[in-house]
């Protein structure tokens, strides 16, 4: 049961990352530049590729605390100021290093999928939307945050400029 829910996982994963890394390489120059997200911060399509880079290796980073017992984030964690230093941290990164660190946060997240047993992927800890959940849910998480983002981005790079201004929701 385990062994077929893992695989699961790991092709969703692998299918979305593939998706993004295939789509990022076709981005021109000056669509590494464009708004993205246009409220509050404005993120560019490099931005969030900054995020996905940053955010990936934070949930990474939550399900190992989650298997030594913790309890995940703390209740008042504030995930805007988390994602914004991330992408602030990032800024000097090219294109080209975010899409090879994605590969690399990869690595590791499947790595950590494959050592999981079953009592691991039913612990629970609280994510950083504020609710508990478990690590199985976490890594769908991963690749579900991936899919949105990737969406968002096809959206505003392929529609005329007014639309980039739609407001969609950054997480």
């Amino acid at each position: 049961m385990t062994a077929e829910r893992k695989a699961k996982i790991r092709q969703k994963l692998s299918r979305t990352r593939s998706d993004l890394l295939q789509y990022a390489r076709e981005l021109t120059e000056s669509e590494w530049t464009q708004p993205i997200y246009t409220h509050g911060e404005e993120w560019t399509a490099q931005d969030v590729l900054r995020h996905l880079t940053w955010s990936e290796s934070g949930m990474t980073r939550l399900i190992q605390h989650i298997r030594q017992g913790h309890g995940g984030v703390s209740e008042d964690f504030d995930r805007d100021r988390y994602n914004a230093g991330g992408v602030e941290k990032l800024k000097e990164k090219t294109p080209a290093e975010l899409m090879t660190m994605m590969t690399e946060n990869r690595e590791r997240t499947l790595q950590i999928l494959d050592d999981l047993s079953e009592d691991e992927l039913a612990m629970e800890g609280r994510h950083a939307m504020g609710e508990i959940m478990s690590i199985e849910a976490i890594l769908r998480i991963i690749s579900i945050h991936e899919q949105q983002h990737l969406q968002d981005l096809r959206q505003a790079l392929k529609q005329p400029f007014s639309y980039r201004n739609i407001q969609n929701s950054r997480g």
